[in-house]
């Protein structure tokens, strides 16, 4: 085995190493005794900057992936949605809050189902979306047997949660509001047109998140350089934490480029990674990268007297 030799203070000459193209970098980080031995003296901004370049590359991977999902199929459900809503509001139904209190023109219990295309599992009980019972005083019995995600009384909306968890709203804070198939007509209306910017708004939202999630294991990856800075501190190799840090940023390739390929197949193989696979496949690069490389620290220099 070949033994890299490196005296920290000798390695001056980093100018081909700074003006490396991105691609050959990330085959050098997962495999390149001699660029992790270049990194002893590269700055870190430039390990940074690979990381970010690295970060957008995988980021413009994913969503180019999902990016017909994104741009044409939510779009055009949720369109398809706001506009059935109009149709799903009944036709004869009147509902209004006048002095905070619930009025309707529907004899009650009035029972709003939910559309067939649309309905839960069969295991589901609930079959209404809302149920109209101004009369009736509350209770959990009750709303029960109603199967409704809903239940308008005459002060309360009653919303269910999850876990059987209910949530009471006061009407009061509806008050002077009027709900009709005319009204509904006239939202879906105004909500229509805006279901076409709903693609571009996802791509950059997702786009975000993904930076968002990149940057965060930016900050974890401190955590693995410090295990990384303890483990050959403990085995008598002088290495910086900066410099520890430097290895781990690029070390971390190969760990992202493992998840991404197991994200694409975890559908079809179930298989979703193991415990601390991406600080393990992390420490393993570097350590690999470093084996071969024997750190000679620089000598401290003692100014010698002069002799009279």
């Amino acid at each position: 085995m070949t033994i890299l030799t490196c005296d920290i203070d000798s390695l001056s000459d980093t100018s081909y190493y700074e003006d490396m193209r991105f691609l050959p970098t990330i085959k050098e980080s997962i495999y390149s005794p001699s660029f992790y031995t270049s990194l002893l003296t590269r700055p870190l901004s430039l390990s940074l900057t690979y990381f970010l370049k690295f970060a957008l590359l995988l980021t413009g991977v994913q969503i180019l992936v999902i990016f017909n999902l994104l741009w044409n199929q939510v779009p055009a459900e949720a369109q398809k949605f706001v506009s059935s809503l109009a149709d799903f509001y009944p036709a004869e139904l009147t509902l209004e809050v006048v002095d905070g209190a619930v009025a309707t023109n529907v004899s009650q219990p009035y029972f709003i189902p939910i559309p067939f295309d649309s309905a839960m599992e069969k295991k589901d009980t609930i079959v209404n979306v809302a149920v109209i019972d101004t009369y009736t005083p509350y209770s959990a019995a009750q709303f029960e047997r109603y199967n409704a995600y809903v239940w308008v009384t005459r002060d309360t909306i009653f919303v269910r949660q999850k876990e059987a968890e209910v949530r009471a709203y006061d009407v009061r804070n509806f008050e002077g509001m009027s709900l009709n198939r005319k009204t509904i007509e006239e939202i879906v209306g105004k909500l229509d047109p805006l279901t076409k910017f709903l693609g571009p708004l996802l791509v950059v939202f997702v786009f975000a998140a993904y930076l968002s999630y990149y940057s965060m294991r930016l900050v974890y990856l401190l955590f693995v350089a410090l295990i990384f800075f303890i483990i050959i501190k403990l085995f008598g190799r002088p290495l910086s934490f900066k410099n520890s840090y430097k290895m781990v940023i690029h070390g971390s390739t190969l760990a992202f480029l493992t998840a991404l390929c197991i994200g694409f197949i975890q559908n079809a193989t179930n298989f979703r990674g193991f415990p601390f696979m991406f600080t393990i496949i992390t420490l393993a690069v570097v350590f690999v990268n470093t084996a071969s490389i024997k750190i000679v620290p620089s000598k401290k220099i003692t100014p010698q007297k002069k002799s009279r």
